[in-house]
């Protein structure tokens, strides 16, 4: 890719498009430092936070696939799984980020942010006023079918209890023989309070696997909305 230099995150990341946003935001800007600052961060880290929500899913998918569960070995899986955690949720967020500073400056107002409250956008936020300037566009439609996709809050509760309240609890199965027969298990709902917890969640690439697909397809959709809002500029 011509903005950051690195390969694409994934096969689905639509590269031209991602590339083309970055040089008509730059002319749009017209060299106003904080709003080129602003959308490039957001735009960079994109790439930046979906490379390594790869790269840490990748490790996780190595660690259980080892036989075993020492210690050491629980300690690497916990932060491989923090990691992606935090890596996915910044994915999405940035995307989201950029986004929304492109339609500030869509608005042809001078976007100059003198305070750090001035750029705290949450994705949910992003689609409300996103929506609210225009209600028909393909990008209000992406933004109002991602925010309300149960894979985002479910991303977003294990990196809140990961990052804020601890390591997750786990169920473990005692087999016969050697290795792994039966992965250890734990809840699927961690945000809830301990005595809810529903030990269904088994601890295998597949807990991440489907979420990192979702953030794909999410960062993948909002290029390509954000490319064709943003053609002419």
């Amino acid at each position: 890719m011509r903005t950051v230099g690195l390969p694409a995150p994934s096969a689905a990341f639509p590269v031209e498009a991602f590339d083309a946003i970055n040089e008509r935001m730059s002319r749009r800007t017209g060299g106003t430092k904080s709003a080129w600052h602003a959308f490039a961060s957001a735009w960079n880290a994109v790439v930046y936070r979906l490379t390594a929500a790869h790269q840490h899913a990748d490790s996780l998918r190595l660690l259980l696939a080892s036989p075993g569960a020492s210690p050491e070995a629980r300690y690497a899986e916990d932060h491989e799984l923090l990691c992606w955690a935090v890596s996915a949720q910044s994915a999405v967020e940035c995307g989201f980020c950029a986004v929304q500073v492109a339609a500030l400056i869509a608005d042809g107002k001078p976007f100059t942010p003198t305070k750090d409250a001035e750029l705290r956008f949450s994705p949910r936020g992003v689609a409300t006023d996103v929506a609210a300037r225009w209600p028909a566009s393909a990008i209000a439609g992406v933004l109002a079918r991602r925010v309300a996709a149960p894979k985002l809050r479910q991303i977003e509760d294990l990196r809140r209890v990961l990052f804020h309240r601890g390591t997750l609890p786990r169920m473990i199965f005692l087999s016969v023989g050697t290795g792994r027969t039966t992965p250890d298990a734990t809840p699927s709902n961690p945000a809830d309070p301990a005595d809810q917890w529903r030990y269904d969640l088994d601890v295998t690439p597949g807990m991440v696997d489907s979420k990192l697909v979702w953030c794909d397809d999410t960062i993948a959709e909002l290029i390509t909305a954000l490319e064709a809002m943003t053609t002419g500029w």
